[in-house]
Formats: C-alpha cells, structure tokens, sequence
C-alpha cells in the first residue's frame, strides 16, 4: 500500500512538472481597484464616494503550434456612499 502511493505522488510530481516546464497551460491573476468622489456645493453640499474592485482570472491552454483557447473570469464588485449637509 505504501508503495501504491510512493508511486501515484512520483507520477503525479512528474506530470505537473512536465507541464510547467512545456508551458502547455496556464493561470493569471489581476485586480484593478478605482476609487471616486464627486461634490455638489449648490444649495445644501451634496456628493457621493465609492470604490470599485474588478479582479481577473485568467486560464490558458496551448492547442497545437499556433493556437491557444483561453478564457477571462472577473467580477465587478463596487460600494458607494452619498451624503449631504447644510452649507
């Protein structure tokens, strides 16, 4: 049994290794964050502030000499806040 698995974690180390090294897949990660404020001095102040936060993954695989299929995941998550006041 302990053998059975020396075996499968060899084979399974060469695999991934063989992979890396070939460059056949692959996975990138990017954030974008953005921040805004807006103010309105018109009769009472007024404005609104928020932050945007988009991170990005991206998986690739190479598909013969010149292609690839790859594909984008992001979510668009945001928060803002108005206020107001008496100038």
């Amino acid at each position: 049994m302990k053998s059975l698995a020396r075996t499968a974690i060899t084979l399974l180390s060469v695999m991934i290794t063989g992979v890396t090294y070939a460059q056949n897949a692959g996975l990138s990660f990017d954030n974008q964050v953005s921040t805004w404020l807006g103010v309105n001095f018109q009769d009472d102040a007024a404005g609104q502030s928020g932050i945007r936060y988009i991170p990005t993954l991206s998986p690739w695989v190479k598909a013969g000499e010149k292609g690839k299929f790859d594909a984008e995941l992001s979510v668009n998550t945001y928060g803002n806040m108005w206020f107001s006041g008496n100038g």
